[in-house]
């Protein structure tokens, strides 16, 4: 008899986390480009002066959900990360991309997920790849490229 390799339990609370961790990059990123832009401007213009005229010494750190966070960005990416340690990678172009690397130190960070964490052991970004890649089969997730993965669009 074959079964499935995760209980329902862990993937529902992966979809669960998937989803904070999505809603919380878009709203790090919305929250950088309404501190450093002007506010008339569109989001395209808003994304694009982000990419050609912020430098990296001259952002600030950002107060979202009750701390600060310090903002890293590199090439198409923004690696946000709070003063507890809890890191998000948001690719700035498309927020509901999910890095497994940074989802798997996201879960291990963030204490909530710790029930999670627990069940994956060890949730490193291994047993996160296998995860995401059967989660792909079950047709919940969208796998983009080897490493990064978006949530399947609900019907």
């Amino acid at each position: 008899m074959i079964t499935d390799p995760y209980t329902p339990e862990i993937v529902q609370e992966t979809i669960r986390f998937t989803e904070l961790y999505t809603r919380m990059a878009r709203q790090l990123f919305e929250s950088l480009l309404t501190a450093e832009c002007n506010q008339n401007m569109s989001i395209e213009q808003k994304v694009s002066r982000f990419e050609n005229v912020i430098e990296q010494d001259d952002l600030k750190p950002i107060w979202y959900k009750g701390q600060y966070w310090n903002i890293d960005p590199h090439g198409e990416h923004c690696l946000f990360k709070s003063d507890s340690g809890l890191p998000i990678e948001v690719r700035i172009h498309d927020n509901s991309w999910i890095d497994a690397g940074f989802f798997s130190h996201f879960l291990q960070h963030l204490p909530a997920a710790q029930v999670l964490v627990r069940r994956l052991k060890p949730a490193d970004f291994h047993s996160v790849i296998q995860l995401f890649e059967y989660m792909t089969t079950q047709n919940l997730l969208i796998q983009l490229d080897g490493t990064n993965f978006k949530l399947q669009p609900i019907q």
